[in-house]
């Protein structure tokens, strides 16, 4: 089945690389070379009837590498305006950290549930990472150790041992009374449980006050690294 991807680049080189690696994954490349360009591609596309179904953005577009808050960011947080957090998007860049802030954008990707990701050198295949994307998974790659403490600040896990191991059920697609026989409740009380991950979650504005249940285990699929939960 081919899904159509918004592949935001302005180089030829990385273009036609990270094309090929798609198509033989089985993508349909939507081709943006800038800003303007990208956000008009979205709208053809569905004009179309060919909507975008995920997006990969070079992080050093123009107009301004020296502003962060320009190309590639802008980008994505159009998309996320018009797509709402499920959308799924993987920012990369071939730029090291000494050309750019990486502390700002792992910082800002963070806060928009979008993946991060190095792509020189890379010995894995830059599709693989897309599917990963797709699937619902957000990551940083490397894992840049020396500028997460400056992207976000410490907190506490707001959730108990039992509560993670609600969620990793959940995310798994079974009934509330298969997650209640495997931990040793009822239905009635996995319920419950959902609905207090639910309120603790609401109190410390990680989720939205009408969240539905999807939007809980795609908050588990974003925030497990981050708390060392598997």
């Amino acid at each position: 089945m081919t899904r159509n991807i918004l592949l935001v680049e302005d180089s030829r080189i990385q273009l036609s690389a990270l094309s090929l690696e798609l198509r033989d994954g089985g993508w349909n490349i939507i081709h943006a070379g800038d800003v303007g360009n990208a956000l008009y591609q979205v709208e053809e596309s569905q004009k179309r009837g060919e909507p975008v179904e995920m997006a990969a953005v070079d992080m050093g577009l123009p107009p301004d590498l020296g502003d962060p808050d320009h190309g590639g960011m802008v980008v994505i947080r159009k998309l996320r305006e018009k797509f709402g957090m499920g959308f799924p998007i993987i920012a990369y860049t071939a730029l090291s950290p000494k050309e750019i802030d990486y502390s700002y954008y792992v910082k800002q990707l963070l806060e928009l549930r979008a993946s991060f990701v190095f792509v020189r050198p890379m010995d894995v295949n830059f599709c693989d990472l897309v599917e990963y994307v797709w699937k619902g998974y957000v990551f940083l790659s490397p894992v840049p150790a020396d500028f997460l403490s400056k992207a976000i600040a410490d907190k506490p896990d707001p959730l108990d041992k039992d509560h993670w191991e609600t969620l990793r059920y959940l995310d798994r697609q079974i009934s509330y009374s298969q997650i209640g026989t495997a931990m040793g409740l009822s239905a009635e009380g996995v319920k419950a449980r959902v609905g207090k991950i639910k309120e603790i979650l609401i109190d410390l504005d990680e989720i939205p006050d009408d969240a539905q249940l999807d939007e809980i285990i795609q908050w588990y699929r974003q925030k497990k690294v981050r708390y060392t939960r598997s």
